[in-house]
């Protein structure tokens, strides 16, 4: 396989285990991960709801994951009460990820946008056009954008929020080391897959190592990310086509390419 991403030290910060395969993929290209999840996915802290919310899914229309957490943290829950799932009840994803997590999940037929992957790409399918009294089961974490549940909402749709993670920041012993490569200039670029990602990297790394943060690239998956990068002053700002790890993967191969600090 060709090393296209040559000694390219890439610092990723999406949660296990995306993040994880994406390391994974970036060292069989050449390439050098430094892994920084930025944020740890942990279990709501009261479960209860969720399981009654479950075992009422026949009373809904659709079903939303927006994440492949979402789907790896509810799905143990709804096979254990549904071994079938009801058969009037509709499967949506946000993006291909999350679709394909409900694929191996054993879901074959699941709706998602073809290709804006995001909440935005989500609102624009034809089956979310004409939902008025549709009962919309939402899988998500706590916390995060309104925009799709407000939108349902404003569409006529009945929503129920099934809180199925919650979303921590990590507590990282080694956080210094991190630092260092930054002062070093050891970290070429960084990829960032969400608002909250970015803004935990800045608590993670510290407020004083800001300035060597803010000079390094950035790969981002949507245009709201490049905003609020800009927002907070990265200057480099390169936004990939969807949040998969195979356009993640042509981003950071054409920063190799193209723009690579000629002094690494």
């Amino acid at each position: 396989m060709q090393k296209t991403l040559s000694d390219l030290c890439v610092m990723v910060t999406r949660p296990k285990p995306q993040g994880q395969i994406l390391c994974e993929k970036i060292k069989t290209l050449g390439g050098v991960p430094v892994y920084l999840p930025t944020i740890e996915i942990m279990p709501p802290e009261n479960t209860t709801i969720l399981k009654e919310q479950i075992a009422q899914l026949d009373q809904y229309d659709l079903i939303i994951f927006i994440s492949p957490q979402a789907v790896s943290q509810s799905i143990p829950l709804i096979r254990k009460h549904w071994p079938m799932p009801p058969a009037k009840l509709k499967f949506l994803a946000t993006g291909q990820g999350t679709a394909n997590a409900l694929h191996t999940a054993g879901f074959s037929t699941v709706i998602f946008p073809p290709e804006e992957w995001s909440t935005e790409g989500l609102l624009k399918l034809p089956i979310l056009q004409n939902i008025s009294q549709q009962k919309i089961a939402l899988v998500r974490g706590e916390g995060g954008r309104e925009l799709l549940a407000d939108t349902l909402k404003a569409r006529g749709a009945n929503v129920t929020h099934f809180i199925a993670y919650r979303r921590t920041v990590p507590s990282l012993e080694k956080s210094e080391s991190y630092a260092s490569l930054l002062q070093q200039q050891k970290i070429d670029i960084i990829v960032c897959t969400s608002g909250e990602s970015l803004h935990n990297l800045i608590t993670l790394v510290g407020v004083a190592n800001k300035s060597f943060l803010q000079d390094v690239a950035l790969v981002v998956v949507s245009q709201r990310l490049v905003l609020l990068a800009k927002e907070l002053q990265f200057t480099q700002v390169f936004l990939a086509g969807n949040a998969s790890h195979n356009m993640i993967i042509d981003s950071l191969e054409s920063y190799a390419k193209h723009h690579k600090r000629k002094s690494s």
